[in-house]
């Protein structure tokens, strides 16, 4: 097994463990810090990954932008490519069931990676300059090299930050990590 798997597992275990009462307590949090956050307030655009299993809650996130003049997006993934096309969302009713109960567009409405500012990234964990470490299919890295533009956040529960994340070449490091206790201000990013 490499360090990075490795790491994958003992997070996701660990993460597997935590209660749902506090994933919920936690990820409402961490919804406070996102939506005070001023690059937040200003974005037009707003990329959202559709929460799953004990990721980052971020179902009323979703809920809540929806209701304000923001266009929201949120990911149709292509298994067979590894690819992300992000679609528009007009309501959380349009959201479906699909493979391991994550839901996604009934339809695709996909706008250009171009005209989104900001990007909601989950992750397995990160550290403190801004790498993540992913499910290990590369379906955000290949999205985020496409949107260098934009801001990209990554959520997670403060257990999830750890002191070194390896990296590789197609690696996109974060912005900005949202936890439940507080925000880090990444470095390792290269516009």
């Amino acid at each position: 097994m490499s360090e990075k798997e490795s790491i994958r597992s003992s997070l996701l275990q660990r993460r597997s463990v935590e209660p749902w009462h506090s994933i919920q307590e936690k990820s409402n949090h961490i919804k406070q810090h996102l939506f005070n956050l001023e690059a937040y307030e200003k974005a037009q655009t707003v990329f959202y990954y559709v929460s799953y299993d004990h990721e980052v809650i971020t179902h009323e996130m979703i809920k809540e932008s929806l209701s304000t003049t923001k266009t929201i997006l949120v990911p149709i993934t292509h298994k067979y490519t590894h690819s992300i096309t992000p679609s528009q969302l007009h309501s959380w009713e349009e959201l479906i069931p699909q493979a391991y109960g994550i839901l996604v567009p009934e339809r695709e409405q996909s706008l250009p990676v171009t005209l989104i500012d900001v990007i909601i990234i989950p992750g397995v964990g990160f550290d403190r300059i801004g790498n993540r470490i992913g499910h290990g299919k590369g379906y955000y890295d290949l999205l985020l090299t496409k949107a260098r533009h934009a801001l990209f956040i990554g959520l997670a529960f403060e257990f999830q930050i750890i002191d070194y994340i390896p990296t590789e070449d197609h690696d996109m490091p974060m912005d900005l990590i949202i936890t439940e206790k507080h925000i880090i201000r990444c470095s390792n990013r290269k516009h």
